[in-house]
């Protein structure tokens, strides 16, 4: 007997009606993907995370009297398993690390494509981080000054599969990068983990973003 494959319960939350209509067409033509939702700003949105507990809450972080920073971290305590894909008009370094501070696992630029848009969507979905290549960059840059007091050690090797973990690479990914194995890969991240005190990637790569580890 096959099954079918649960479609991914998409939210868009974006206060720009033709932005909205756009991103749902697109969104709507991928067979896999489900829209359970549009809203135009924080508050409605906050509610229909609550209501819906969609798989994944796509939005502007620009949105009238509540940003979008404020929706993915009131969203993450109303919906714990939602998961949040920020959309942005500039590749701006404070937006980017916000949102990855407040709990998203993914980080869109306007103007993404159609597969760039469906692919996030997946795979934030699923549990993987999505950055936009053209932000990516920063996190290699020093981001913050930090103190030598609340700064957890982590080897250079850490430090290098975190930073390709943000880009969305998988562990088979970036063990061929690093010409590695998998299994290294993971022991590595399980490693920063414990040090960090992260949950997850996503999590992992915004303590060190705070910390000015990346």
């Amino acid at each position: 007997m096959t099954t079918t494959a649960a479609k991914v319960r998409v939210l868009i939350v974006d206060d720009r009606p033709l932005v909205l209509a756009g991103i749902h067409e697109m969104l709507s033509e991928d067979s896999s993907i489900e829209v359970i939702g549009a809203a135009t700003d924080a508050v409605q949105a906050l509610q229909m995370t609550a209501a819906e507990s969609p798989d994944v809450v796509f939005l502007d972080v620009r949105l009238p009297h509540r940003t979008g920073f404020d929706l993915i971290s009131g969203g993450r305590k109303v919906s714990p398993l939602s998961e949040f894909l920020a959309l942005a008009v500039s590749d701006d370094p404070e937006s980017f690390r916000d949102a990855l501070s407040r709990g998203a696992h993914g980080y869109l630029l306007d103007g993404a494509s159609r597969d760039d848009i469906c692919a996030a969507v997946q795979r934030v979905a699923s549990g993987k981080s999505h950055i936009d290549p053209a932000v990516s960059g920063h996190l290699v840059q020093p981001t913050r000054a930090r103190s030598k007091s609340d700064t957890p050690t982590l080897t250079a090797r850490e430090l290098d599969v975190l930073r390709l973990a943000a880009q969305g690479l998988t562990n088979g990914a970036i063990a061929q990068r690093l010409g590695v194995k998998s299994e290294t890969v993971k022991t590595h991240l399980s490693r920063a983990f414990e040090r960090l005190g992260a949950r997850d990637r996503a999590n992992a790569v915004a303590i060190c973003m705070r910390r000015g580890l990346l």
